[in-house]
């Protein structure tokens, strides 16, 4: 397979702290690697999958978990994607048209180079807390 070096995203991580720079950034499930698209849900239609590819986002914002009423919903169909519900996100992302929508992510582990070295921050929880990913043009 490709490197991470080569393929992916460049990505700023803006953390309550510090300013990640992340190169071939992607989304790990534990049955999906190497994703580069948010998945997840549009509210009100819980029972849609969408994805949302990186490529076309400027950015993401984490607002925080999603509660245990919008999980339930969610989840009766979403097994396969073996996701708990630390790892749901309320998320506002900015399209590459400077277009803005709240939808709920699923955010296992994001991965990457940093510094030349493989960088991986699985998400339960958000334990970085993060609250901003810019995609790089």
């Amino acid at each position: 397979g490709q490197s991470l070096e080569t393929t992916g995203l460049q990505v700023e991580i803006f953390t309550s702290a510090e300013r990640i720079l992340v190169q071939g950034f992607r989304i790990d499930f534990p049955k999906m690697r190497n994703v580069m698209d948010l998945i997840g849900f549009v509210p009100e239609q819980w029972d849609r999958v969408v994805r949302f590819p990186l490529v076309n986002l400027q950015e993401f914002q984490i607002r925080g978990n999603i509660d245990s009423g919008t999980f339930d919903r969610i989840y009766a169909n979403r097994e396969q994607f073996d996701v708990d519900q630390s790892q749901f996100y309320n998320v506002s992302i900015v399209a590459k048209d400077g277009t803005r929508s709240d939808i709920v992510a699923m955010l296992p582990k994001f991965r990457g180079i940093k510094d030349g070295n493989v960088w991986e921050l699985p998400m339960s929880n958000n334990p970085a807390r993060i609250d901003r990913v810019i995609i790089r043009p």
